[in-house]
């Protein structure tokens, strides 16, 4: 069975925006994304934009733990964040994040709702079993996305960083294959000298995030 058809792509739903935050329509994700590619192989512009989930796992070591994606329809077999997803038009950030876990990893977890409940849980959860997540920003992200004819989106993204000290090796949609993991001291000079093998959003991520994670943890 292909990896689009597990998740259920034809069943979920997108709200669609235009670049100031006028609504749109709500669009079923797959169309929305071959209707991106289209729009911008004919415009080279990009004209909408739609709310999404990104996620940055480390344990404390601090070692960055990634996943390879598998055959997705945008930027298949690319190493990536070790969780992203599209917000449901019915959901809230938290609560696709908690889905994409559930969907995508079978990670047990708790969202802090703030930095000192964060602290306060990563002094008590043992993270060998529950993953500890915490909200760090809201913005707007230009992504190139990798395929047989590359495109660019503008996600409004919520990005996450969690800390979970145990192997990620279930990967029930399909969507994922394998994790990687990569040192935090090592990842960006890895990801810059093996670049055909990550895809084009990870490097702005850790680049942007990676001292501030490494600073809660």
């Amino acid at each position: 069975m292909a990896a689009e058809n597990r998740h259920n792509f034809s069943e979920e739903l997108i709200d669609v925006f235009d670049l100031d935050w006028n609504y749109i329509k709500t669009q079923n994700r797959k169309e929305f994304s071959e209707e991106s590619k289209k729009d911008f192989s004919e415009t080279w512009e990009v004209k909408h934009k739609v709310k999404s989930i990104w996620a940055l796992l480390l344990n404390r070591d601090k070692d960055f733990l990634l996943v390879q994606r598998g055959d997705t329809y945008d930027s298949p077999w690319l190493i990536d964040k070790t969780v992203w997803g599209h917000i449901s038009s019915w959901d809230l950030a938290d609560e696709t994040l908690v889905r994409e876990l559930d969907e995508e990893i079978w990670v047990d977890w708790i969202v802090a709702t703030n930095e000192e409940e964060f602290n306060s849980l990563l002094n008590t959860v043992d993270t060998t079993k529950i993953a500890v997540l915490l909200l760090l920003e809201e913005k707007d992200i230009i992504v190139n996305v990798e395929w047989k004819q590359p495109y660019k989106r503008i996600f409004d993204a919520s990005i996450y960083m969690w800390v979970y000290d145990w192997e990620i090796n279930s990967f029930p949609d399909g969507s994922a294959l394998k994790s990687v993991k990569v040192s935090s001291d090592e990842v960006l000079d890895t990801i810059k000298h093996n670049k055909a093998k990550y895809t084009n959003s990870l490097t702005p991520l850790i680049t942007e995030y990676r001292d501030l994670i490494l600073s809660k943890i």
